[in-house]
């Protein structure tokens, strides 16, 4: 009968054993199940957060180069309009007033507000100044058309410098 007991006992505690085993298996199995499950959904944050910034740093170049665009054709505008005759200005005048538009249509990024504030500064006083060369006739209108160009020319650096910190 102790034999019997004995040989209960010992089978009781290896039953024990190996259920303690078995839990602590299945608790470790359910605790790196988990930490897959945590990496995966950091990882899957990681991708969702780089396809953000990618797509934002794709929107930012997308604009600066449409602002990039628009700056070259308004040099050439201003170009065109430059050494078009008084009467003919009115052509080259409605090109700038178009770009003009154009700037306005625009969204930047904050790096960029006060160069776009320049630029449409910039602008309309270049507007402005062919405007008054087309009307004022004489040596007053040529000293106020080059006054305001003057004027263009100073918001239009200020654009440039603030477009070249912009990257």
């Amino acid at each position: 009968m102790l034999l019997v007991i004995v040989a209960g006992s010992w089978q009781y505690s290896e039953y024990t054993a190996r259920k303690k085993r078995e839990e602590a298996e299945r608790v470790e199995a359910e605790r790196l199940r988990q930490e897959t499950i945590r990496q995966q959904a950091e990882q899957a944050e990681l991708e969702r957060r780089l396809a953000v910034a990618q797509a934002e740093k794709d929107a930012m170049a997308s604009t600066l180069s449409k602002v990039d665009d628009i700056a070259v054709r308004w040099g050439d505008a201003r170009r065109v309009a430059g050494v078009t005759s008084r009467i003919a200005l009115s052509a080259p005048v409605a090109n700038m007033q178009s770009l003009r538009r154009e700037v306005d249509s625009l969204i930047v990024p904050p790096c960029l507000d006060s160069g776009i504030e320049a630029l449409k500064r910039s602008m309309d006083t270049t507007i402005d100044a062919y405007v008054t060369f087309m009307v004022e006739k004489g040596d007053a209108g040529n000293r106020l058309t080059g006054a305001l160009l003057d004027m263009a020319n100073e918001q239009f650096d200020l654009f440039k410098e603030s477009r070249a910190e912009c990257i």
